[in-house]
């Protein structure tokens, strides 16, 4: 009996290192298996589901070429002759690859500027997004890169000819943050200090597992204020001594008002050097963060405005501090941005009792053991204050699909609810939670796989 027991719990360590894969390996799939691009999130570029895109330069010139087609629909009926004749002269001067992808991202901005709307001002930031996603392109300091200095002299010669200039450099404007900044103040929500100031603390790294994109340093730093009383957050992202991406939220604890900063100046990344000060000023605000191609309460989504895994670095509960606002938050960003629908309803009337799945579990040689193995279903809500998922695609993936994935319920690392693959029994425990959370982000039951060693966990 002690050897069948041991037998079990190898096979129950073999099943669950077996789902683990599964699951990584699905992730990694969904990723290659992406829609069309749709928007950028913490510049990692993401499709209408809120799956993330790997944008690898063959993947940067298809969503361009998607782009470009939509740029010249857009464009008026005399002028599309002169892009036509454009794109074809850049596409035969093109001898590289950076060629080709700086090239056609200067010949959308460039078919833009003869468009107006709100769908312009869309496709530039999707532009940008996938022009600085490229890892050939020119990383200068600053807020005016040099994508010139990578692009050949003949596509150069061409546009120069056609009269083209980047964006951020014929139309750099300094977006209103001092009024933001005044108007969250007078929402009862506390103003970030300047970065770099003492009043930011170090609270460590976070776990790149947990991020929508991996960097090799991400480091979370607090900012609590009394007056008005709250809490604000900031996520560096960097590599070596240059931070590339860093925002920052601030939430009011009496008001339950949130804003939003963001190093973006209308698509293009500020890059700040590590002990470099820089006034909250030339950080874009909430009510114009969508020029950077951000759409940041698609995934600050819920009864807060952060986006905690707990026991992480972003959990600042281990320091006694209270992350949660009064009320449900309400977020004070541009209207092209989600305000922050909810709570959750689609799991208000499902109604629990108990999971089962019979196995055969072979004993004693070949000799056929059927048994069915029973749990108590359990409730998400019961923990949690979910948005109305069906409204934040982005959450779904992101947050939701990750935190059920590799955190929640909190329990030892290798057993949590499962969000594609239901495949222990702490998943059948919460399937129907998570298939109707799945049902309302537009996606399919989760997978169900169980074996019998599972239930040794």
């Amino acid at each position: 009996m002690v050897a069948l027991t041991a037998m079990a719990l190898t096979a129950a360590m073999f099943a669950l290192g077996g789902a683990a894969t599964q699951r990584g390996e699905a992730t990694a799939a969904g990723a290659e298996k992406a829609g069309p691009l749709v928007y950028f999130a913490h510049g990692q570029a993401m499709d209408e589901a809120g799956a993330p895109i790997r944008l690898d330069p063959t993947r940067i010139q298809t969503e361009q070429a998607r782009l470009a087609e939509r740029a010249f629909a857009a464009m008026p009926t005399e002028a599309r002759p002169g892009a036509g004749a454009l794109q074809q002269a850049l596409h035969e001067a093109a001898e590289s690859e950076a060629d080709r992808i700086i090239s056609e991202a200067a010949l959308i901005y460039w078919m833009l500027d003869r468009v107006k709307g709100a769908e312009a001002n869309m496709l530039r930031r999707l532009n940008g997004g996938l022009l600085f996603s490229y890892p050939g392109s020119a990383r200068g300091i600053g807020d005016d890169p040099d994508f010139w200095k990578n692009l050949g002299e003949r596509p150069r010669g061409l546009l120069d000819k056609a009269g083209f200039n980047w964006p951020w450099i014929v139309s750099y404007t300094p977006p209103p943050a001092t009024q933001y900044m005044k108007d969250c103040l007078a929402a009862g929500v506390p103003v970030p200090p300047d970065w770099g100031a003492a009043e930011w603390l170090s609270h460590g790294q976070q776990e790149t597992r947990f991020l929508t994109v991996e960097t090799p340093d991400t480091e979370v730093f607090v900012y609590r204020s009394q007056q008005p009383e709250g809490l604000c957050m900031a996520l560096p992202r960097s590599t070596g001594t240059t931070i590339s991406t860093l925002q920052i939220i601030c939430q009011g604890k009496r008001s339950s008002r949130a804003c939003f900063w963001d190093n973006r100046i209308n698509g293009v990344k500020q890059y700040i050097e590590k002990g470099q000060r820089r006034p909250i000023q030339d950080f874009t605000g909430g009510d114009n963060i969508t020029f950077g191609g951000e759409n940041c309460t698609d995934c600050h989504a819920g009864f807060n405005a952060f986006v905690v895994h707990p026991g992480t670095a972003v959990d600042l509960t281990q320091l006694g501090i209270d992350m949660q606002p009064t009320v449900w938050y309400q977020p004070i960003i541009s209207p092209a941005s989600p305000q922050n629908p909810g709570p959750e309803t689609a799991l208000a009337n499902i109604p629990l009792g108990t999971a089962s799945e019979t196995l055969y579990v072979p004993l004693w040689g070949w000799f056929p053991w059927w048994r069915t193995y029973s749990v108590q279903e359990r409730s998400c809500v019961a923990c949690h204050a979910l948005p109305d998922v069906s409204k934040t695609p982005a959450y779904c993936g992101s947050v939701l699909g990750n935190a059920v994935e590799r955190t929640m319920p909190p329990a030892p690392d290798t057993v949590h609810a499962g969000w594609e693959l239901i495949s222990s029994g702490t998943d059948l425990a919460f399937e129907k939670h998570v298939n109707a959370l799945r049902k309302a982000c537009g996606r399919p039951p989760a997978q169900r796989q169980i074996s019998a060693a599972t239930w040794f966990q």
